[in-house]
């Protein structure tokens, strides 16, 4: 059957999904630099004299609600930084609500 041509979907493909990976590791602002500025936001309201332990626990949440969302969208090492940093930060939290 010549001159026939056949539409693939390749939505949902790994390979496809891993492209998509790649594009986002070429763009701008990487996710281990928005991890790392919303940690930093938390730390800093876990310290000095004016601390405000309900400010850093909404943004130790929003990293929570930032690793639910991007569940099964990240790399191994993106994920693992993602969960490290969380777990430092619920460890310093626990500390200063002493």
């Amino acid at each position: 059957m010549e001159g026939e041509f056949k539409i693939i979907d390749k939505r949902g493909t790994k390979k496809v999904e891993e492209e998509k990976k790649e594009e986002n590791k070429k763009e701008g602002v990487k996710f281990e630099e928005i991890v790392i500025q919303i940690a930093v936001i938390a730390s800093s309201f876990m310290k000095g004299d004016n601390k405000n332990l309900q400010m850093a626990r909404h943004y130790i949440d929003l990293l929570d609600l930032l690793e639910e969302k991007t569940k099964n969208n990240l790399s191994k090492d993106e994920e693992n930084f993602l969960k490290s940093t969380i777990t430092q930060l619920k460890m310093e939290y626990i500390n200063n609500a002493k």
